[in-house]
């Protein structure tokens, strides 16, 4: 190699260090430009549930509205648990909202049979383990103490809604 050409690639050589310690160093001279950066967000809607009194379902085969919530019950089955004890009463709940029911809203439904209240059982019992979102619609199944040939004269009530008589005959 000539020393001509040495010389040429160290020049080369400290010229590219330089500009690159150049492009690394804190001095604020130059082309630095104030930047602004700012974010808006726009509130989500909220679910929002009006009280209001229970009413009472006219036809337990029947959809029915919850006035309070927004949603529609329709009672799909009742039958033997198979997963436990007792009976499982299943719901087909929709959503009218235009915002997602949080998982608690719903609550928890409540059955007497000749007027006693009948204890919840957790096993076979599917409530909401997700948000349901709006206009949606989803099959819940709640389970009770209670014999399957008791539901005959039953009082069921889900939210804002009460289905009174043969839940079994659903």
């Amino acid at each position: 190699m000539s020393v001509r050409r040495t010389r040429l690639i160290a020049c080369a050589l400290v010229a590219s260090c330089a500009v690159t310690i150049g492009a690394c160093s804190n001095n604020d001279s130059g082309n630095s430009a104030d930047v602004s950066v700012s974010t808006t967000t726009e509130s989500a809607a909220q679910f929002h549930a009006d009280a209001v009194d229970p009413v009472t379902a006219a036809s337990i085969s029947d959809p029915q509205d919850d006035p309070g919530l927004h949603l529609t019950y329709e009672i799909q089955d009742a039958n033997y648990n198979s997963e436990g004890s007792g009976s499982v009463i299943y719901v087909l709940v929709r959503n009218n909202n235009d915002v997602a029911l949080p998982i608690d809203a719903l609550g928890t439904p409540t059955l007497k049979v000749n007027g006693q209240d009948v204890a919840p059982v957790e096993s076979g019992s599917l409530g909401l383990d997700l948000p349901l979102g709006p206009h949606s619609a989803t099959n819940l199944a709640f389970a009770f103490n209670t014999s399957y040939n008791n539901l005959y004269q039953a009082t069921f009530q889900i939210g804002n809604v009460i289905y009174n008589g043969n839940i079994a005959n659903a």
